[in-house]
């Protein structure tokens, strides 16, 4: 998630009120990208797996869901 053209960050965010508020997720191990032209996930097993595409080249970053 890209929350704004000027911040530019990738972000995973949770909400534990049904989506009346939302917080990031483990904001401290971020992929170290600014380049997020395209971004997918899946849960699988009890492990989301985000895949982005940069300009040259597609990263996997898996994230334990509980």
């Amino acid at each position: 998630m890209e929350p704004t053209e000027s911040d530019n960050l990738f972000m995973m965010v949770k909400s534990t009120d049904c989506g009346r508020s939302w917080r990031d997720v483990d904001g401290a191990n971020r992929p170290e990208t600014d380049d997020l032209e395209s971004v997918d996930g899946r849960e699988v097993s009890g492990t989301i797996h985000i895949v982005h595409q940069v300009t040259q080249s597609i990263r996997c970053q898996p994230l334990p869901s509980r």
